[in-house]
């Protein structure tokens, strides 16, 4: 499918097009653990579920980053953060805590919705 690409309407208006970009950042992240690359694919679908209905959406001066929290099935929550720059190009980080959701917001300005 990425390498395809996945037009997803974005819940701020825009168009967001995940595709093999968010497959080679995934590979330069995981080389220490290869198998990663198939917990992430799983995830693929919080992706888009982020860019189409997103809590919060970061503006920053060359990218837009859209943010989602999840519940976890065993309690707590999880974060996906879609990272999109303004040629188009899109990265997707899996957060697996508030913490870190809370870490990635730092010096961010955001607006919920």
């Amino acid at each position: 499918m990425l390498a395809k690409g996945i037009d997803v309407k974005a819940g701020d208006g825009s168009n967001v097009t995940l595709d093999s970009t968010i497959l080679k950042h995934w590979e330069i992240e995981t080389v220490k653990l290869p198998q990663d690359i198939d917990g992430r694919l799983k995830k693929l679908k919080l992706a888009v579920a982020t860019v189409e209905q997103p809590r919060e959406v970061w503006k920053q001066s060359t990218q837009k980053r859209y943010l989602q929290i999840f519940a976890k099935s065993k309690g707590g929550f999880s974060g996906c953060v879609v990272a999109v720059t303004d040629d188009g190009l899109a990265r997707t980080y899996f957060l697996s805590s508030v913490t870190g959701i809370d870490n990635a917001r730092s010096g961010i300005s955001y607006e919920e919705l």
